[in-house]
This record gives C-alpha cells, structure tokens and sequence, in this order.
C-alpha cells in the first residue's frame, strides 16, 4: 500500500514509517520542514512538505489503495498548561484534521483507510476500574481535547472511507515521552509517585507501529482502539520494576504536593490513574509484542 504519514518525524511517526517501509509499503511522510527529517528515517520513505492545515501539496498522492495515518499534533506536555499552550494543543489536531478532509475532498479517488490518533487522556481519570472503549469521555481538559480530536474527523467516515481511532497511551521510549522522567526517577531511588496505586496504561513503542500496521492491513477492522498494553501497572509497580531493571534501589516516595508544586496542572498526567485494556485490539487479533512490562523494560533498557 502507499501510506502517507502525518506526524511520521515523530516519536511514534518514525519507527511506524520504517516499520512500514521495511515490510514494503510505499511510505511517504509529510513534514512542514522536510530538510529537517530525522536521518534515522528508512531511506525509502520519501518526505513531503505540507503546511499542516490543508491538501496542498499532497492530495493528488491519494489513491484507492492509499492509508492516511494522522498522528499530527502539538505536544501537550509543557512546563506550564497556560490557556495558550492549550489552545495551540488543540487548534495543531483540529488544523491537521481538516488538512486531512481537505486532501481527500480533492483527491481523484479516496483512500481505504484512515488511521487516526487520539489518546487514552479520553477517559479522564478512572480510578481502580477497568477501562474499555465503550467507557465515556471524562470531564478534563485532555478528554475535551480528544473529544473534538475525534469529532473533527467524523466527516471522513461520512465519505464511507473506514476510519480506526487510536486512543494511545503512556508510549514507552527511550527517547521521547513519559519514560526518560521515569528512568531519572528510578535513578533518584524514586519508590512511588504520589499514592503509588494509579494505573499507567503504558505501551511499548514497538507495539504502537506493530497494532497501527495490522489495523491498516485488515480491512474489517475499524472505530475505537486503546493502544495500551493488555496488562497495565500501577505507578508503584512500574517503578519497583523499572529500578530492578536498571539494577537501582526504590526508596523515596514523591508526595502528590510536591509534583503539583513542580508541574502544575500537568501533574494529573501522572497522578491521575488510567486502568486502560485494549479489548478491541484484543478481540481483534492483534499479537502483543510485549503484553507485560519487564520483557518492555528490558528491551528498551
């Protein structure tokens, strides 16, 4: 298939393009400033400018037997959730949603999918309870921000195009994300975060290019999917096992004051508990690369 990635010189849009390019999909990834792709980007993956709200520049790429992905977006993490940094969040997903629909409007013919992101941050916070795709949205702001997310490209599934929605969770990476804060954690002899008993719907990063590899092949497969590994931890857990791993001792707690003091607002992304399974992943076949988190830990470590 030809695969045309948004948001693929990312932390998630590069492995997901060499992913796809190693197993002979044509990948071409749009970029607002293609000089500046990553060199770790496979050499057959071809880079196209876009300007990040319309088809200009790549719409007549699109064909019957074309994939869109659409992982593009602002990075909500920041020192501060300002109503500024807010806005941009949102208006980066809701721009890049109508360059999508404005692509395929104007392409001779329409893709046969869309894989389009959003993230766990939907549910809100769920306490102790297991979370599946049926769950309702919460009431915060990252649930706000996915609830439009979503909704602005409802009218791609109006065009009778399949469309997988992907609530992605706590992407494990070395590199990018949540983990390189729990690794320094873990070397700062750090026992828990806050109470210790919030859930973390983690995934390892090959897992999210492996699940959004097998949704674009299998054509019956569409609607919502929690890209979550099947067997979530606790805060508490994750760092007894990321110290053992790293070979540390876990000792000191870090009070729930003292994150809100550090962080702010963003705090919630870690003290808030997310039970997360990816029972639409599950029931549709898809084989977990790392299903539970030691093996994740020591591969990425």
């Amino acid at each position: 298939m030809r695969v045309i990635i948004s948001g693929g010189t990312g932390s998630v849009g590069v492995p997901l393009s060499n992913e796809l390019a190693t197993a002979g999909h044509e990948v071409i990834v749009l970029s607002r400033n293609p000089a500046n792709a990553p060199a770790t980007l496979h050499d057959a993956v071809e880079v196209t400018r876009w300007d990040a709200k319309s088809g200009d520049g790549w719409y007549d790429k699109i064909d019957a037997d074309t994939a869109i992905v659409n992982l593009a977006g602002k990075n909500p993490a920041n020192w501060r959730w300002t109503t500024s940094h807010k806005q941009q969040v949102l208006d980066s997903r809701l721009n890049a949603a109508q360059a999508v629909i404005d692509a395929i409007q104007r392409a001779d013919e329409k893709p046969s999918v869309l894989l389009q992101a959003s993230a766990v941050g939907y549910y809100g916070n769920t306490g102790q309870s297991e979370t599946y795709e049926s769950a309702p949205a919460g009431d915060t702001w990252r649930a706000a921000v996915c609830i439009e997310w979503e909704h602005a490209l409802k009218p791609v599934e109006a065009m009778g195009i399949r469309v997988a929605y992907l609530r992605i969770g706590i992407v494990l990476d070395t590199k990018a994300g949540a983990l390189p804060p729990f690794i320094l954690a873990g070397h700062m002899l750090g026992r828990q975060l806050g109470t210790g008993t919030q859930w973390i719907p983690w995934i390892h990063n090959d897992d999210v290019s492996g699940s959004i590899h097998y949704l674009m092949e299998n054509d019956t497969l569409s609607g919502f999917f929690n890209l979550t590994a099947p067997n979530p931890a606790q805060n508490r857990e994750f760092l007894k096992t990321l110290t053992g791993v790293i070979s540390r001792p876990s000792i000191f707690p870090v009070p729930a004051f003292a994150l809100k003091i550090a962080m702010g607002e963003m705090s919630k992304t870690v003290l808030d508990s997310q039970r997360i399974l990816p029972q639409a992943l599950l029931d549709g076949g898809y084989p977990f690369r790392f299903p539970t988190l030691e093996p994740a830990l020591r591969d990425l470590l």
